[in-house]
Formats: structure tokens, C-alpha cells, sequence
């Protein structure tokens, strides 16, 4: 028998996964989720579990800045020192993105799950041990997710895995290496594999949308093997990652979109055959996220223009979808009218971001940017061609050079791209592999972190240094070497935790590259 679906009204706004971060928040207050009237029903853990996630659209500007920022696909256009300071690598203890507290409230709201909701169970005998199992399981996933930005950002950072209770509580907690860490979020995820949802099948809907929005933008077992492969590609754990990306393939629920209009699909409708987790956002329930604030040059919808795309068309940059001859360039429907705004001649003055801006492919060089009506784009952490370009990754480290051409192969001609792939070995290809995960995930907020990957599993710093020379201009002589000496020590590709964060803890241990 099919469950009815638990849906809370709030100032006449329904439906779970779309109310505001505010609106969700005055659910469960932090102040009173260990008090006498909360934590007596299952309901009040599934509000917990969504106020989790609207803590979690709080942390967005932090991961694409960890992200992405500081990669040689993406220029500041606004100035702001903060976002300066990293897209230039010049990093300092006073920046505002080295602090992380968004992303640990957000770790204490699902660790208030995982801590409380045993004892809800014991209270509601309606409150199955199959339901408990399912939040509990995607309150670790979702944690995981967490720890595992700070993973990738952080040399060493605290692992907390229980709630904050009270101020008598201990708060000046040891940092774990992020290689300690990766082991512990492992552990949580092949505990949450065994339990979490596979879909929401056995629930009944209002209407097959929001049943597409759940399972989209809440933790099934997809999800769950997408973050597997990604930590297991991150400990060089070949064998691993091609375990789980073939548990996503195999599924047979996601398709690689194809064409160039098909392919923006994915970001101006959301929630497409390729999605596998996106962060839900909705204008109609008053919570389009700040996208466009990013993105955008639209004043109607705030429109600043944080971010856009290195714009010299000498730069390798560009030729991630245009090749190296421009006056016959290849065809790539995720480049002009795809990622960026496609220009008339020159690229120099149609660098936006058009996946998130723009409302429909622009083959034909028209501008149709989002509007009031269509700025509510969704936040996408994994979709099928990420996973498809990690296969390709691990088989090539494997040994099984022509598997993973096959399914390079794949990702590049669904979107027009019929370039001959010549390698000479396994990190020639391996390089190849990074160059199309820039093409086809850029401003997805992942880049910094693919080349951390691979620089530090060749054991060569000029994965990183040479692709972000090769993206910037220089008019000073000497300063292009200057800036490949900053980014030449590993240790400097990783943050520093924030002054604040060090004065609070006396146990941290600063990275030692900014002591």
C-alpha cells in the first residue's frame, strides 16, 4: 500500500522541498529542536531533514567558491577582494571564504537527525524502523556531502558527528587530515547505502513534478553512489569508482542529454533525465536562489555578474569547446550559445555564464536571458555525464585505455563534438579527460577540484600551473613566472582556515603554507 506524503503549510506556501531558507528555518529553531514540544513525531524529523537542506542552499556560494573560484575558467567581473584574492590565488587568513560556519550549521541540523531521531522513533509507534532508517540514511549522505567539501578545501578541519546541544558542550574540537576524513565519509556512506530510499515510489503525490522533485533533490541511492565514486576517484581507488558509476549506469534511470538544446535543458528546465541530486530552487515559492545574482547581467532580477568566463580568445580556455583553430573551429553545442552567450565574431564581449542566465540554447545568437518568471534554476551536484567522464577517469588508470576513449567517445559526440581522441598513455589521456570535464562542467562549481586531483595523483604541479597561465594575460614581464610560483606548492592549493576559527579553537592547526 502506498504512504500519503507528509506536506507542511506555512503562510499558505506547501510542498517540503520548496520552502524558503527562512520560512523553513522558523519550523525547527535551533533553540527550542531539543525542547518538550519537538522531537515527538515522525513528521517533525522530516521537517528537520528539509530545514537541512534549506541550510544547505545557505552554503552554495562557499562550495562554488571552494570549487571552481580559483580554477583558469572563471573571472571576476564585479570586484569584490575576497573573491579576488582566491581567483588570483592570493589567499589570506582575513578572507571571508575561509570561514566555514555556514557549513557546519548546516552539518549540526542533520546531526540533530541523526542523534534525535532514534528516540522519536521509540515515542511514535506509527514511525516505522524502514522510515527511520531512510532519514537517518540521508541525513549521513547529506553530512557526507558536507565533510566532503571541506575535504577538498581544508588540509584539516574539525569531524564533528554530534549534535551541539548546549553551551556546556566542547566545542574546540581537533582538526582530521582531509585524507583521515575521506575514510570516515566512506564509512557513512556505505552505512547509508543499504538503507536510504531507492525512489519514492511507494508515496503518493499531488502530481508527478513534485514526485520528480523529490527524487531529484532528496537522497536516494543514486546519490549516495555518485558521492562513493567521487570520494574513491579522490583516494586514487580505481577499481571503487568504477564499482558505483557502473551501479548509476546500470540503473537505467538516467540518459546522456543530446544536441545543443537538449543538452542546456539540463539547466534551464532542471531536473532532466541526465540530473542525478539538484539542489531544488522555485520562484513560485519564493525561493529562486541568488544564480543569477552570480551570473547575470539582468538588473529585473538582480542581475550582478559575479562570475563570468576568461575572455581571451589566445587562451586555453576557449579552446575547451572551440579547438585550437579558430577560424575553423570545431563543433561543440555546449560552447557559444551553451556555457557562454554565443558572440557574433568576437568572444571578447559574450562571456556570461548562458547555462544559468540565458533561458533557451541560442544557437542562432539571439539573446533571451531568465527573467522574473525563469530565475529559479536548480542547483546541480551530480548529473550523468559527470559520472560518465569518472568512468572514463578510472578505467584509464586501470589499464583499459580503449574502454575509457569509448566512453569519452560518448560524452563528446551526443554533443557534436567528432574529433578524432589520439593519446600517447595513460596521463596524456588522463589530461584529455580533465580538459572535457572543464568543457562540459564548467561554472558547475567542480574545476579546482579536478585539478587538485590529478596534479596531486601525477605528482605535477604544472596540471594546475600551466592551465592557469595558459587562461590569464600578464602586460608586466615576470609576472606570469611569479604567478606559477604561487600555485607550485601543494600546500597552497588547499585554503587556510579562517583567523576567526583559529582564535575561537586553540586546537586547530593552521595549514602551514599561510602561518
Amino acid at each position: 500500500m502506498k504512504k500519503h506524503i507528509y506536506v507542511y503549510f506555512l503562510s499558505g506556501i506547501a510542498a517540503l522541498l520548496f520552502f524558503s531558507c527562512e520560512k523553513m528555518l522558523d519550523v525547527t529553531p535551533e533553540d527550542r529542536v531539543t525542547g518538550n514540544n519537538f522531537w515527538k513525531e515522525k513528521g517533525q524529523v522530516e521537517s528537520s531533514i528539509v530545514g537541512a537542506y534549506s541550510r544547505l542552499q545557505g552554503c552554495l556560494d562557499l562550495f562554488y567558491a571552494w570549487g571552481e573560484l580559483r580554477s583558469e575558467i572563471v573571472a571576476i567581473n564585479k570586484f569584490d577582494n575576497n573573491r579576488s584574492s582566491i581567483n588570483q590565488n592570493s589567499l589570506s587568513k582575513d578572507n571571508g571564504y575561509c570561514g566555514w560556519g555556514d557549513v557546519y550549521s548546516t552539518i549540526n541540523q542533520f546531526n540533530y537527525v541523526i542523534d534525535y531521531a532514534p528516540m522519536v522513533r521509540a515515542l511514535d509507534k506509527s514511525f516505522t524502523e524502514t522510515e527511520l532508517d531512510y532519514f537517518l540514511g540521508e541525513a549521513k549522505t547529506m553530512r557526507a556531502l558536507c565533510y566532503f567539501y571541506l575535504a577538498r578545501t581544508f588540509q584539516t578541519f574539525p569531524y564533528i558527528t554530534v549534535a551541539s546541544k548546549n553551551d556546556e558542550q566542547d566545542y574546540s574540537h581537533a582538526g582530521l587530515p582531509g585524507t583521515q576524513a575521506l575514510d570516515s565519509i566512506v564509512k557513512d556512506l556505505l552505512w547509508a547505502e543499504s538503507r536510504v530510499r531507492d525512489n519514492f515510489d511507494d508515496v503518493t503525490f499531488s502530481n508527478a513534478r513534485l514526485k520528480i522533485c523529490y527524487e531529484k533533490g532528496r537522497v536516494t541511492k543514486p546519490l549516495v553512489w555518485a558521492l562513493l565514486a567521487d570520494v574513491y576517484l579522490t583516494q586514487d581507488k580505481y577499481s571503487q569508482a568504477l564499482e558505483y558509476v557502473d551501479k548509476i549506469i546500470g540503473s537505467g534511470r538516467f540518459s546522456l542529454a543530446v544536441d545543443g538544446e537538449k543538452w542546456f535543458d539540463i539547466f534551464s528546465l532542471g531536473n532532466t533525465s541526465e540530473g542525478i541530486f539538484e539542489l531544488q530552487f522555485s520562484r513560485e515559492y519564493n525561493n529562486a536562489g541568488d544564480f543569477l545574482k552570480w551570473f547575470s547581467n539582468q538588473s529585473s532580477v538582480g542581475g550582478e555578474t559575479w562570475y563570468q568566463l576568461q575572455k581571451t580568445r589566445s587562451t586555453q580556455t576557449c579552446k575547451y569547446w572551440q579547438g585550437s583553430d579558430y577560424l575553423n573551429p570545431r563543433v561543440d553545442n555546449r560552447g557559444a550559445g551553451g556555457t557562454y552567450l554565443a558572440g557574433l565574431s568576437n568572444m571578447i564581449d559574450n562571456v556570461f555564464v548562458w547555462k544559468w542566465c540565458g533561458k533557451k540554447y541560442n544557437s542562432d545568437k539571439s539573446e533571451d536571458y531568465r527573467d522574473g518568471n525563469t530565475n529559479d534554476p536548480n542547483w546541480i551536484f551530480y548529473r550523468l555525464a559527470d559520472v560518465c567522464l569518472m568512468k572514463a577517469e578510472a578505467l584509464n588508470r586501470l589499464g583499459r585505455l580503449d574502454d575509457a576513449v569509448g566512453v569519452l567517445r560518448e560524452v563528446r559526440q551526443r554533443v557534436g563534438v567528432r574529433e578524432d581522441i589520439i593519446y600517447k598513455d595513460v596521463v596524456d589521456l588522463e589530461n584529455q579527460i580533465l580538459d572535457e570535464r572543464a568543457a562540459e562542467l564548467a561554472f558547475e562549481g567542480k574545476r579546482w577540484f579536478d585539478l587538485m586531483r590529478i596534479a596531486r595523483r601525477q605528482d605535477n604541479v604544472e596540471v594546475i600551473s600551466q592551465r592557469l597561465t595558459a587562461a590569464r594575460y600578464y602586460t608586466s614581464t615576470g609576472s606570469e613566472g611569479y604567478y606559477k610560483a604561487k600555485v607550485s606548492d601543494p600546500l597552497s592549493w588547499y585554503f587556510p582556515i579562517h583567523k576567526s576559527e583559529m582564535d575561537k579553537n586553540p586546537n586547530l592547526v593552521q595549514n602551514p603554507y599561510y602561518k
